[in-house]
């Protein structure tokens, strides 16, 4: 019978063999249930297990019926949220690049499997790619990072207007595309200062250990081998490994070095404190001009702008107030609403007044 993970007690037996995100087996059935196989199924999100009607000492197993809970209770418990979804990717990714680092192939089927919620749920709230940094953690980087440009990819191929096949593409090479991390030292990969000029010289080879790593994994089209490995590459030249220039440039490229960019910009690192997307979108308009691509720029900034408008913001006085306008021309420096007052002023340059944060409700 189907029980619930939180009903389970020690002592149940598995009718069938319980799986998460890979093909092996996360507990065999004919297993006898441990609370520390309880809190196993908790961390993988798995909300129901098959079991036999009788515990292991040969007494029948009455579980919970559960019908005291309220229906929004009942959805809570059914339905995993969009940060427990994320924090599964997060997890599968940074085991798999450990696997990696030994030599491991990347399982695209795990991949697909753990990211096919995240994007999803994308399409329903496609702001919510604006705010993935707040989950971010700076020793952590590199596997929020993967997960966060996956979706933000994912996103921007859908608002350029790409068919789903190629946004999914758009989302997978942006998981995939530092894979090759995994290949450089860890001196290299958590170096909290400033890179020498041989250490730059081996970071920049990532893109292409990625695409070596990739090049013979089944399930990895053409189309995301190029935008691995181009991730890096400007449409003025001045981009690796190959220097090509916009010519050249596969347009999921062209997506990918855009996500990669704004999450990177918006994310505390080890060795840099993140920007907020205000800034972040801005800088990228003018001073990444001529190097990404101009439309997916243009996207990505229409996106955060329709996100922003009528969110919560924390002021550097630490009061909150609502965003109610921002000019493209002034997106550091957008009209906003006190809470609790009518009064609009233009932070930056009324009040003395700056942006230190964005709420996430």
């Amino acid at each position: 019978m189907k029980v619930k993970t939180k009903d389970l007690q020690e002592g149940c037996i598995v009718k069938e063999d319980v799986f998460a995100v890979t093909s092996r087996p996360l507990i065999r059935k004919k297993s006898v249930i441990t609370q520390q196989h309880v809190e196993v199924l908790k961390a993988f999100l798995i909300n129901e297990v098959d079991v036999e009607k009788t515990l292991i000492n040969g007494n029948s197993f009455q579980p919970a019926s559960g019908t005291n809970e309220s229906e929004s209770e009942k959805e809570s418990t059914e339905q995993t949220s969009f940060l427990d979804c994320y924090n599964l990717a997060v997890l599968t990714y940074k085991k798999m690049f450990h696997s990696w680092a030994a030599g491991t192939k990347p399982d695209t089927g795990t991949i697909r499997k753990v990211l096919s919620p995240l994007f999803a749920e994308v399409e329903k709230k496609p702001g919510i790619v604006f705010v993935l940094n707040k989950w971010n953690k700076k020793e952590e980087y590199l596997y929020h990072h993967a997960v966060a440009v996956a979706l933000l990819a994912y996103s921007l191929a859908r608002k350029l207007g790409l068919p789903k096949k190629e946004c999914l593409q758009a989302g997978m090479a942006g998981v995939l595309c530092d894979a090759g991390m995994s290949q450089l030292s860890p001196s290299l990969l958590y170096n909290k200062g400033f890179l020498s000029e041989k250490e730059m010289k081996e970071l920049h080879k990532h893109p292409t250990y990625s695409y070596k790593m990739l090049k013979e994994t089944p399930g990895i089209s053409n189309h995301v081998l190029l935008a691995v490995l181009q991730h890096h590459e400007r449409e003025n030249g001045s981009g690796y490994p190959l220097g090509v220039t916009e010519a050249n440039i596969h347009t999921l490229s062209r997506v990918v070095a855009v996500a990669d960019v704004y999450h990177a910009m918006t994310s505390e690192r080890l060795y840099r404190k993140r920007q907020l997307p205000f800034q972040v979108i801005e800088e990228m308009a003018k001073k990444q001009f001529g190097k990404l691509h101009a439309e997916t720029i243009s996207i990505l900034m229409d996106a955060f702008l329709a996100f922003a408008l009528n969110t919560s913001v924390l002021l550097s006085n630490g009061e909150t107030a609502e965003i109610v306008f921002i000019d493209q021309k002034e997106i550091t420096t957008p009209f906003v609403r006190k809470k609790d007052s009518q009064d609009v002023f233009q932070v930056g340059k009324e009040e003395g007044l700056h942006i230190s944060d964005i709420i996430v409700k």
